[in-house]
């Protein structure tokens, strides 16, 4: 059974690993209940089950509360406070078919397969959690020596899905074949696998449980060149490939109805194109690494989930757990590289790639992310001859071009250093003429070194058009227009840039120099004034004091006494 970590009537209360029965409260539980609302709004699902948590220490008998509190924490992967709520709406008699669930899992644990169908009846009622239900009474019904049952659940729900093309959603089809691999129906699943196409638009879990499945059911050799042609290159795919043909791969061990359930709950919520479903692949994830405690994809996608919820420790817990002889640890070391810069660990990071390509030197992406470390960081000497090494190689495209070209131009002593970086700068546009970053930087350059303006002035349009909501590329245009001396147009959009980016020290600056030029003086120095406490860089500290001190001399009046 699921412990429960979250209990009410004065009970310990945890929300996201932490005890907050004692955190501070509003002054009201509608203005928490409000905050919570908001923070569901905003995405921020850890801060949202703070609330709504804290709101239950107050009214733990308000089902409205309870029922969002367990929608947030679902969401949010914390299974085990999902279901404490859960059970505590059911001893209320408040009926919401997906808190069924967590215990739909339990009895699964359990191996209570009847308790599983008739869950999944319950389940059936919802549209959130149809698939779901249906797929894991399929596989009920088979454990219970049903198999023409439960391929005609699995069959009834493909065609309940049917699009207006008669079409059937890859994830149910692939799901049936998992199905007739236990039977024992090689033919028929091969036949399943064969229908489902297009897999180099699937994600790289996927792939490889199509991968797998083919490899099982003794077709190898398409296994090989799905993984050939299709994987990302995040995974270390030689390895994974000498694994498949010596068979030692994990991914090889037979498929049960245990592992059929967990992959069930995976693929569906992630193949799934609803937003609803989407939204529920963390918590479906956890349920089925519950019942599959190996399952490495589960572990790999949830630290996925985590990261992009900004959960950085939590995504680092299920990192840990993919070992090295996984098919998943490479891409895993890749996010925890991602979770270390973003942490400002730079030195570990780097310590990291380069133990990896230490062991792995003929992977060219562990070389292209060392090569961005380090460039991030204004390392671009040390980065620019690993960029250099990956040229007219699998990486050879625009993002590259337009890294080296950043590196160069940052590093640039002479004139042919400067050549050359604009050089990489163009054949990046050349590879990709809409990418809005190489447009704005290769603008921005140009203006700021006060050469080939009406190319700058192209450039940045471009990029502006692309990407509108950025007040970094506003900023860009209205540098642009300043250096071409059309201060009306310079200051229409450095104050729209100032809107989109208020604490950006760098923009506050050049609007301080235009108003200073168009003698809007005290506006001037007020923007300079406000940079000189944004700006964190000396040298801009000291260049935004060389600018104030100018005025206060020019002015002749302190500057403490402008009204600002």
């Amino acid at each position: 059974m699921l412990s429960a970590c979250q209990t009410t009537n004065n009970q310990t209360i945890t929300a996201n690993g932490k005890d907050v029965s004692d955190a501070p409260l509003s002054e009201s539980l509608s203005s928490n209940y409000l905050m919570a609302r908001q923070a569901v709004y905003q995405n921020d699902l850890p801060s949202a089950t703070d609330f709504f948590t804290n709101s239950l220490v107050k009214d733990d008998n308000n089902i409205a509360l309870l029922r969002h509190s367990f929608l947030t924490h679902y969401q949010s992967g914390n299974i085990e406070q999902a279901a404490e709520i859960a059970r505590r709406m059911e001893s209320l008699n408040v009926t919401m078919p997906l808190a069924q669930e967590p215990a739909l899992i339990e009895s699964a644990l359990a191996e209570d397969w009847g308790g599983v169908s008739a869950l999944a009846d319950i389940l059936s009622q919802s549209d959130t959690s149809l698939v779901i239900a249906n797929v894991a009474h399929a596989w009920a019904l088979f454990a219970q020596g049903q198999f023409a049952g439960a391929i005609s659940q699995m069959s009834q729900t493909a065609n309940l899905l049917q699009n207006e093309l008669g079409l059937t959603p890859a994830f149910m089809e692939l799901q049936i074949a998992h199905l007739l691999e236990v039977a024992g129906k090689t033919q028929e699943a091969l036949a399943k696998l064969n229908s489902l196409g297009l897999i180099e638009n699937y994600p790289p879990h996927i792939q490889l449980s199509i991968a797998s499945a083919y490899h099982r059911l003794g077709d190898k050799r398409t296994a090989i060149e799905i993984l050939e042609e299709y994987l990302s290159p995040s995974f270390d795919n030689g390895a994974i490939i000498a694994s498949f043909k010596d068979e030692s791969n994990q991914l090889l061990q037979p498929m049960t109805v245990r592992r059929g359930l967990a992959q069930s709950l995976l693929d569906t919520s992630w193949l799934d194109t609803e937003k609803s479903i989407r939204s529920l692949l963390l918590a479906r994830a956890q349920l089925a690494l519950i019942i599959q405690p190996d399952f490495e994809a589960a572990h790999f996608v949830i630290a996925q989930e985590y990261l992009a919820l900004n959960q950085l420790s939590a995504a680092k817990i299920y990192l840990d757990n993919i070992e090295e002889d996984s098919s998943y640890y490479l891409p895993s070391q890749f996010m925890l590289t991602a979770y270390l810069r973003r942490t400002g660990e730079i030195n570990q990071a780097l310590d990291l790639v380069r133990a990896l390509r230490s062991s792995r030197p003929y992977h060219d992406r562990l070389t292209l992310v060392e090569a961005d470390i380090l460039r991030s960081v204004d390392r671009c000497s040390e980065a620019a001859p690993l960029y250099n090494a990956l040229l007219d190689g699998r990486f050879d495209n625009s993002r590259l071009h337009r890294n080296l070209a950043i590196c160069l131009e940052r590093t640039a002593e002479t004139k042919e250093d400067e050549a050359l970086a604009e050089q990489y700068f163009l054949s990046s546009l050349a590879r990709d003429p809409n990418d809005a970053f190489t447009l704005n930087y290769l603008g921005y350059w140009y203006a700021d070194t006060n050469r080939k303006l009406d190319d700058a002035i192209t450039y940045i349009k471009r990029a502006v058009e692309l990407r509108p909501s950025s007040g970094f590329f506003a900023d860009s245009l209205g540098w642009v227009y300043y250096k071409l001396e059309n201060y009306d147009d310079a200051i229409l959009w450095l104050e729209k840039a100032i809107q989109l980016e208020p604490l950006d020290p760098v923009i506050t600056e050049h609007l301080g120099d235009v108003y200073w030029v168009v003698g809007r003086d005290f506006e001037a120095i007020y923007k300079w004034q406000l940079a000189r406490k944004q700006a964190t860089e000396d040298d801009m500290i000291t260049r935004l004091d060389g600018k104030l001190s100018e005025a206060e001399s020019q002015d002749g009046r302190p500057l403490e006494t402008y009204p600002y």
